[in-house]
């Protein structure tokens, strides 16, 4: 029995660093990724959605009205999946309500990315979700 017990920890023990041992994408950090798209659609507000990538497996950013972040990996190039993201809990009109939750279902459900002209494309299949320009980010001043 006590062999059982311990095959069992040791065999999930091996599942969770398997997935920690995927890869973060580095070449999209060092950039505010701005929304510009979002299932096809335009946004055009005073403060559209927002990613920044750390580089080390995590992302944060804007969702509208809220601040977010959590965990992002990719296990080969192109591919990408973002984790559970956790979230300041603010209230704001309905549209950007609408928008902030439009957003982040948008990154549950993506499981591609390319970048071209300076543009990062995300996608779920054949389906471009989110499509954000890339401006550097902003250091603040001493």
């Amino acid at each position: 029995m006590t062999a059982v017990i311990f095959a069992f920890y040791f065999l999930c023990g091996c599942d969770s660093q398997s997935k920690s041992a995927i890869p973060p994408i580095t070449s999209l950090a060092g950039q505010n990724w701005i929304c510009i798209t979002l299932d096809g659609v335009a946004v055009e507000t005073q403060r559209p959605p927002t990613l920044i990538f750390d580089g080390s497996g995590r992302v944060n950013g804007f969702s509208g009205v809220n601040r977010f972040g959590g965990s992002v990996e990719s296990a080969n190039e192109g591919q990408i999946r973002f984790g559970q993201m956790m979230s300041t809990k603010m209230a704001g009109p309905p549209e950007q309500m609408t928008l902030e939750s439009s957003f982040l279902a948008a990154l549950a459900r993506t499981d591609r990315y390319a970048v071209a002209d300076a543009k990062l494309n995300l996608t779920a299949g054949e389906t471009t979700t989110i499509q954000l320009k890339s401006e550097p980010i902003q250091k603040p001043s001493p």
